[in-house]
């Protein structure tokens, strides 16, 4: 079940699935969300939000006692004590995503840091990649300025 209130303690998302829905109404190539049902779509906007909790975010916790890392003190666009629309916009790119095979199947590959596959040379690559690396290149693209890589902040073209 999703508990996307804000600060809680027990926050589990950034958005509502009502949130999700809206969002996906008026974004082209939908198909899988529309095709999925309510359980998996539940369970694919919380896959997103531990995607997203696992990067570095610009700024501070706003209150010791949230579970997840939205609302954030110090961060430029994040006054208020609310989620950005850009937060919630990733995570529902990131959670179309989950709902797309063949995106999640590159995904396992990369978080196993396979970088080079070949299937006749049998030739493998490894390395180790950075958490916002396993992230939808929508949801990336989104996050730019937000995250931090290093104690910098990963803009457009950085870590993409």
């Amino acid at each position: 079940m999703i508990d996307a209130e804000v600060g809680s303690a027990t926050a589990n998302s950034f958005v509502t699935l009502a949130e999700a829905e809206a969002y996906f109404a008026a974004r082209l190539d939908a198909a899988p969300w529309t095709a999925a049902d309510g359980m998996t779509k539940e369970r694919a906007l919380l896959m997103a939000a531990r995607m997203l909790e696992r990067l570095r975010w610009h700024g501070a916790r706003a209150a010791a006692t949230q579970a997840l890392g939205w609302p954030r003190a110090g961060a430029p666009g994040a006054e208020g004590g609310a989620v950005p629309a850009v937060i919630k916009a990733a995570q529902c790119e990131e959670a179309l995503a989950w709902l797309r095979p063949e995106l999640v199947h590159r995904r396992r590959l990369r978080a196993a840091g396979v970088t080079t596959a070949e299937v006749d040379g049998a030739r493998e690559a490894y390395a180790r990649p950075a958490p916002d690396e396993l992230l939808s290149s929508e949801a990336r693209a989104l996050l730019a300025g937000w995250v931090r890589r290093g104690g910098a902040l990963v803009t457009d073209g950085e870590g993409a």
